[in-house]
């Protein structure tokens, strides 16, 4: 009996030599491999592969996406699938669905929340998708801590208006 034959990897499987027989003189045969995110609100928002730097699973919370700059957090219910399809890089697409306009059998992996926040630093704190705007300071900043538009900021021992 032969032995089995090593499978190339995903990507060598990808890599077309140059002209010079350089496999990485042409940068116009690269695939670089992403995953587009489709929020419910309609917006989109893709990340590299390449900047995934772990991943969690657990089934009670859901899969847990480290990316260089944010970590992303997918809910839903029978993720196992989609985890499996992130590790071998072939999922190319997450979709958030409202929980009233699920529609998928029981057995179906469905996506109802999805959470990016950027990895904050120790003077940049990371910064929630979808801030709640009632949380927001009473210092004339925006919830992202951003100063709002035509807003000044108020001088020592007197108001802004002053």
């Amino acid at each position: 009996m032969t032995p089995p034959t090593p499978r190339a990897s995903l990507l060598e499987s990808l890599r077309k030599p140059g002209e010079d027989g350089n496999p990485f003189s042409s940068r116009t045969d690269f695939w670089n491999p992403t995953v587009n995110i489709r929020f419910v609100e309609g917006h989109c928002m893709t990340f590299l592969y390449a900047h995934l730097q772990w991943m969690n699973f657990d089934p009670s919370i859901g899969v847990i996406l480290h990316f260089s700059t944010h970590t992303v957090k997918v809910f839903g219910r029978n993720l196992a699938g989609l985890y499996g399809e992130l590790l071998e890089l072939k999922r190319r697409e997450i979709v958030e669905v409202s929980v009233e306009h699920d529609l998928e059998p029981p057995d179906a992996a469905v996506v109802h929340r999805v959470e990016v926040a950027q990895i904050g630093s120790p003077g940049n704190p990371a910064k929630p998708r979808n801030p709640d705007p009632e949380e927001a300071p009473a210092d004339g900043r925006d919830a992202d801590g951003e100063r709002k538009p035509g807003r000044r900021k108020p001088r020592r021992g007197g108001s802004a208006d002053a």
